[in-house]
């Protein structure tokens, strides 16, 4: 059965490039967060899990034509669960991109690499093991409209059951369209993911599969301020052994964003 919990979500992080001439930068990032997990209305099948977690990397972003750009970055992560039955990975890797401009309007960036994983769950070490990361954006621009068409693959904790890895695949389609309104926006976009559990093993694997799309309007006050009001839809499949358990959400959300730049 699924019920409410409240959910306290928070992150924080910086990304820094540093140009060393026309051609080269050394680039540097950094990310620290938490979700933690109230109290369920209702009875839950399987603890919701709080996490903590951090990233960061640095690397060289060389432009070799007017078109390409290359960059080879090191990455790291760290997850760590405070619910009950603990747990924590980490993940030590590289990725090598590629950055291209195909016209004036549309443009591609790719990244590929791997990861070392290794992780301890329910006080019991997991062997390490090599686990891969991908991105892949498509971008295109006119002076009224922009697409762009996302594709990620990475390693994500679990929130729900039991702490363990996940594989996660996930997609998006994202469209911004400026209205006959002066400073208005229409923006829509649909997204799916899957994740299955990876590397650590357990007699009740953990797996989940979801879909949704969002509808909404943007209000520019000015280049740095923004208004927005935007409905979201989900449908989420979670599975734990062999059960499945089923759920959708419909979300009406206000936001109000100050840009500092």
């Amino acid at each position: 059965q699924a019920g409410r919990a409240n959910v306290r979500n928070n992150v924080f992080g910086g990304n820094l490039a540093v140009p060393i001439n026309q051609t080269y930068s050394v680039t540097g990032n950094y990310s620290d967060g938490f979700m933690k997990f109230g109290s369920a209305q209702v009875g839950q099948v399987g603890s919701l899990l709080s996490t903590t977690f951090r990233s960061y990397g640095g690397g060289i972003l060389a432009k070799v034509s007017p078109q390409d750009s290359l960059m080879l970055n090191q990455t790291n992560s760290e997850f760590s669960y405070e619910s009950s039955g603990g747990g924590s990975f980490t993940t030590h890797g590289g990725t090598l991109g590629w950055m291209h401009t195909l016209t004036q309007n549309f443009t591609m960036t790719s990244t590929g690499g791997v990861q070392v994983l290794k992780g301890e769950f329910q006080s019991a070490a997991t062997s390490t093991t090599l686990a891969p990361t991908a991105s892949f954006l498509l971008s295109w621009r006119d002076r009224t409209t922009a697409l762009m068409a996302s594709y990620g693959l990475s390693v994500q904790p679990t929130f729900q059951f039991q702490s363990q890895v996940l594989l996660v695949h996930t997609g998006s389609l994202t469209v911004t369209q400026v209205t006959p309104i002066s400073q208005l926006l229409a923006v829509a976009s649909v997204s799916v993911g899957v994740g299955d559990q990876y590397g650590a093993s357990s007699r009740s694997p953990v797996s989940y599969s979801t879909y949704g799309g969002a509808a909404g309007l943007v209000y520019k006050f000015s280049s740095r301020t923004f208004m927005g009001l935007n409905y979201n839809y989900s449908n989420s499949e979670n599975k734990f052994g062999g059960t499945s358990f089923v759920f959708d959400r419909h979300v009406v959300q206000f936001n109000l964003t100050q840009a500092f730049y």
